[in-house]
């Protein structure tokens, strides 16, 4: 049997053509001969291309679990989009100044010693071409990618008017920053100009052929003598942004939802000017399209054709054993399947396996209270947050994982809690009654007997419970955690 015999090919959750219904119902057809199938849903990151070279490493390990492999390949490529805005982003001189400024203001006001806090002056050069010159090298990590070896103070406090009014009348004498707000007032687009530009580009637009700051969030600063003029960016008002910014990145380390100095001011600067370009109109697409798979249309939305097919071809009471895998956004996928499932198979139990999911805890939770009488098993494996931590999403410009990168920017809101995100178990910081969305999936994961497994794990985990995961990408090729997905299919659970 040939690899496409198992693959659901989609785009835009519609079966592409050379996946029509007939290749599905095939498939299913197939996939009966065995008591077992494996349904893998690949992650957002990737490319059609390597959602097929995924497919092709886990078919045969699959199969070896005695299972028959089944795979959704969707084509999304998030991460192409997030390398190669992010890239540009960081290498803009507004950028850099904005990062230069925030951090050295919120430094400042957050560093445990005074004399730390006195020593960094907005006066100070720091080379943000090269960081591993900036500020101290106590204070920035030798990879240059983090700015977390510093402590903060126990007496953090948040940002007083008078320091309000003092940031922004350091930000009026700042003739660098200052000039480079002339300089985008002079590559400003007209609106005309920006719709053509958004209706040829999509979601990767520009206000200004100078920064990739979104056209919306631009125009919040820009005055114009009539509606068709190119207008001009008003300082103040983009001086007065930055300070609230500053004021926001205080606010999260007072109320200890911060990400870490670095990685928090680049996500507020993320989230207030670039955050369309920054990635997230293709992650609001990509999370659309999971839900479209299973529209109503099975001759033409491929999770409901798959669905509908097992449904037609099997019976009530002889429903084969169905281990759903997600890496991921596959745990989104898994999500909505779940759902349309309820409708077309309510009699189908499913068991589960989470690859570092990057659903929200609140979508999750809506899952495990609608489904979790059809829920048997479940596992998850994600990694310790030591390690999301040390995975670099983007160098230099954010030394977290993606797991991280969702939370703080992508999702809506920062510090959204992640299921795959081991800090968002912590019920000291993220207590139930200030999280309510957060405690029914936690407790389904933490309540599974031997629900989680936390990579790296020891050398004598036991079987089905290993991984060495140590980057978000490596859940699904990653030797010892593709052997225990294959355990799990051959033994079970236990």
């Amino acid at each position: 049997m040939s690899l496409h015999e198992h693959l659901i090919h989609l785009r835009d959750g519609k079966l592409v053509a050379d996946t029509p219904r007939d290749h599905v119902a095939g498939l299913v057809s197939n996939a009966l001969e065995k008591n077992t199938l494996a349904v893998h849903f690949h992650g957002g990151l990737v490319k059609y291309s390597t959602g097929v070279e995924t497919a092709n490493n886990l078919c045969g390990e699959y199969a070896a679990g005695d299972a028959f492999p089944a795979f959704f390949i969707w084509e999304s490529g998030l991460l192409e989009t997030l390398k190669n805005n992010l890239d540009e982003i960081r290498s803009e001189d507004f950028f850099r100044m904005l990062w230069k400024v925030l951090l050295k203001v919120v430094f400042r006001k957050i560093a445990k010693t005074e004399g730390a806090r006195a020593a960094l002056t907005l006066s100070d050069d720091i080379d943000t071409e090269s960081l591993t010159d900036s500020i101290d090298r106590a204070i920035l990590a030798d990879d240059a990618s983090t700015l977390e070896t510093f402590e903060i103070g126990d007496d953090i406090g948040e940002l007083s008017e008078l320091e309000i009014m003092t940031i922004e009348r350091e930000l009026e004498l700042d003739f660098n920053l200052n000039e480079e707000i002339e300089r985008i007032t002079a590559s400003l687009l007209s609106p005309d100009a920006v719709e053509k530009e958004r209706r040829a580009k999509g979601p990767r637009v520009r206000g200004s052929t100078r920064t990739l700051i979104d056209p919306d969030a631009l125009e919040r600063f820009v005055t114009r003598p009539s509606p068709g003029e190119k207008g001009v960016v008003e300082t103040a008002l983009v001086l007065k942004a930055i300070a609230g910014l500053a004021v926001r990145v205080v606010s999260r380390f007072v109320e200890k939802r911060d990400h870490g100095l670095h990685a928090t001011i680049v996500e507020e600067i993320l989230r207030e000017l670039y955050l369309s370009n920054a990635g997230k109109a293709v992650w609001d697409l990509m999370k659309q399209d999971t839900a479209d798979a299973f529209g109503d249309n099975p001759d033409i939305h491929g999770g409901t054709a798959f669905l509908t097919e097992l449904a037609r071809q099997s019976t009530p009471g002889n429903r084969p054993r169905i281990v759903l895998i997600g890496h991921s956004t596959g745990a989104i996928y898994i999500a909505e399947l779940l759902d349309k499932a309820a409708e077309i198979l309510p009699d189908q139990h499913f068991e589960l396996v989470f690859l570092a999911p990057a659903s929200t805890f609140e979508k999750i939770s809506r899952t495990v209270e609608k489904h979790n009488d059809r829920i048997d098993r479940f596992r998850m494996f994600t990694m310790l947050d030591e390690n999301e931590k040390k995975d670099c999403l983007v160098p230099v410009l954010y030394p977290h994982s993606l797991l991280y990168f969702i939370s703080g920017v992508l999702e809506d809101g920062y510090d959204v809690p992640i299921v795959g995100m081991k800090r968002f178990y912590d019920r000291k910081h993220f207590p139930d009654g200030a999280f309510p969305g957060v405690k029914p999936a936690r407790e389904f994961v933490s309540g599974e007997e031997k629900g989680e497994v936390l990579s790296i794990t020891p050398k004598n985990a036991p079987p089905g419970m290993r991984s060495a995961s140590a980057k978000h990408g490596d859940f699904d090729n990653e030797t010892e955690t593709v052997a225990s997905i294959v355990h799990l299919l051959r033994e079970g659970f236990a």
